[in-house]
């Protein structure tokens, strides 16, 4: 029972932490869907120019060449790759994307309020996919979240905060 006791106290604890860390750093959810649609635009932007003409000049090669094509799983490791590079690059080196820059948003750790560890950026990267797959309801998370977190943010421990 005493161990039952500890636990709900280390929970009480972490979470008067956090909801008061939050309530002064949360984003409002205006900007948070603001920079989502931005962050849209610029991976449509990384797409274009490091997947898709890479794609059409490697294939256009191999095809003059050697006769092949690539693969779909190859175009999608490429892909995945790439998006991964990416987000884990700007999220390891100051946890802010370009979109995130733009709009004085920045990824923390929710625990610490500070950087992320990689494997939490990673986690993330992954938990992004299953928000997608999920049909983007995971997107739509920081609409109903008191914390304004998304599903992969809620995963992979993580918090948007306000950089003003």
């Amino acid at each position: 029972m005493s161990n039952i006791n500890n636990i709900n106290n280390i929970n009480n604890i972490m979470n008067k932490k956090f909801s008061a860390l939050n309530a002064i750093t949360a984003p409002t959810r205006k900007r948070i869907f603001a920079c989502m649609l931005y962050e849209f635009l610029v991976i449509f932007a990384v797409i274009l120019i490091g997947w898709l003409l890479p794609e059409i000049l490697i294939t256009a090669e191999l095809f003059q060449f050697f006769q092949i094509t690539l693969s779909a799983k190859w175009q999608w490791l490429h892909l995945f790759l790439l998006l991964m590079f990416y987000n884990l690059f700007f999220w390891l080196k100051s946890g802010q994307t370009l979109a995130m820059k733009t709009w004085k948003l920045k990824l923390v750790d929710s625990a610490t309020n500070g950087r992320l560890r990689p494997l939490q950026a990673v986690l993330r990267y992954f938990a992004i996919w299953l928000s997608t797959a999920l049909f983007c309801i995971g997107f739509i998370f920081p609409a109903f979240d008191k914390y304004r977190r998304s599903l992969h943010d809620i995963i992979a421990g993580t918090n948007i905060i306000s950089v003003e």
